[in-house]
């Protein structure tokens, strides 16, 4: 069915043409269906990615888009960097924008922030146009946006290898950041449920985790995002029931009450996020993921039931860009394959929007301020002075 699906979107992405409309849609618009009718929720599932439903406070929500971020694209052009004097300048044909697609989970508009202040600095335009994960593909392949800053390896590969085998997109080079999305707990919860992370301990101690929805069983709290938990529950035979939440912030508040009084609880989770910034914890151990695990029953612990295992691990973060860039904008392009972010980075910059409440204006610039060297040292020494940087029209 994924593959279908992702057939049926690249298909649907190379032909419509009237993707360029999106750019100009609100941040609001473009991830909450009910402000502007006909449009998809633009939400990740699971992890940044797929179009289901908002991660309000974890990644991605209404609640915390519009700090820094708002109106069309028009009018979410560079932010903080725009009257200074470059470090390495555009030539003449810099005048065309970079457009940096934005998303709508933190760790994304912050990245892309960043870098759009980094391409502002050596002399260029940006802009920031907003794209649902699925539907940004059409606009990269086409030369209407021109970078993205995360590709998740778990929502993103289908999509991202066709369109570089199209020719339109590029892969700009992966980040030392690693991705993983599954069941987590605090790292307490060892001390009552001894044997965790392996996911068998979970049976010897599933009546700690029970809660009013689920009577005697174990609570796995989740949010509003197909992760195949269910069948996962009956393919290991866990003795523990789905709890869906609304989104993010219930998850979010869940697990600060659940970490102020030490009780146990188990709930879905990624990184990188806000929480391996605040809170020591692990990921359930299931049994190792393959491909064969969701479709081939024979395949794993379990001889008649697939999803006998767990999510991926160690997932890459790529970066992409469209593949006339490198010739349109050179030294812009050479500094996206430079720029590298890893797990504590992300996640200290999430933690600064998701939980500190800071803007996602005032987060970036303050990146920025505490970290020149590091970003100075992303920009090539032969796009050295203003005039100097070799961009086309």
């Amino acid at each position: 069915m994924r593959t279908f699906l992702h057939l049926f979107l690249l298909g649907y992405m190379l032909l419509v043409p009237q993707m360029p409309a999106r750019a100009s849609v609100s941040v609001n618009a473009a991830i909450n269906p009910e402000v502007s009718a006909g449009n998809a929720s633009h939400a990740p599932s699971g992890f940044p990615g797929n179009v289901v439903a908002s991660r309000s406070g974890f990644p991605g929500s209404d609640a915390f888009i519009n700090k820094g971020v708002g109106g069309d694209a028009a009018s979410i052009r560079s932010g903080g960097a725009g009257g200074d004097t470059p470090v390495h300048g555009a030539s003449s044909g810099g005048d065309a924008p970079i457009r940096i697609v934005l998303n709508n989970w933190t760790s994304q508009m912050l990245l892309s922030r960043i870098t759009g202040r980094i391409f502002e600095k050596m002399g260029y335009k940006v802009e920031y146009p907003v794209y649902g994960a699925d539907e940004q593909w059409g606009a990269l392949n086409r030369g209407i946006a021109h970078v993205q800053m995360e590709v998740w390896e778990g929502t993103n590969p289908i999509l991202f290898q066709r369109m570089i085998r199209a020719g339109g997109v590029v892969d700009a080079g992966t980040h030392d950041a690693w991705t993983r999305e599954d069941w987590w707990y605090p790292a307490y919860v060892e001390e009552i449920c001894p044997g965790l992370p392996d996911w068998r301990a979970l049976n010897a101690c599933y009546k700690l985790f029970a809660g009013e929805e689920t009577e005697s069983l174990g609570r796995y709290l989740a949010g509003p995002w197909e992760q195949g938990d269910r069948a996962r529950i009956r393919a290991l035979g866990l003795k523990f029931k789905v709890v869906e939440l609304a989104d993010g912030d219930a998850l979010k508040k869940r697990l600060m009450e659940a970490v102020k009084e030490k009780k146990p609880i188990v709930l879905f989770n990624w990184t990188p996020s806000w929480v391996e910034a605040r809170f020591e914890g692990r990921f359930v151990e299931f049994p190792d993921y393959e491909p064969e695990c969701e479709t081939d029953p024979a395949w794993g612990v379990n001889r008649e039931l697939h999803h006998d295992c767990g999510n991926p691990k160690s997932g890459w973060l790529k970066k992409a860009a469209w593949s006339g860039m490198a010739e349109k904008w050179p030294c812009a392009f050479e500094t996206l394959l430079n720029i590298n972010f890893d797990n504590a980075m992300i996640s200290k910059l999430a933690l600064m929007v998701d939980v500190d409440a800071r803007g996602l204006e005032e987060a970036a610039d303050l990146w920025m301020e505490n970290n020149g060297t590091l970003w100075r040292s992303w920009i090539p020494e032969p796009c050295g002075p203003a005039g100097k940087a070799g961009a086309t029209r």
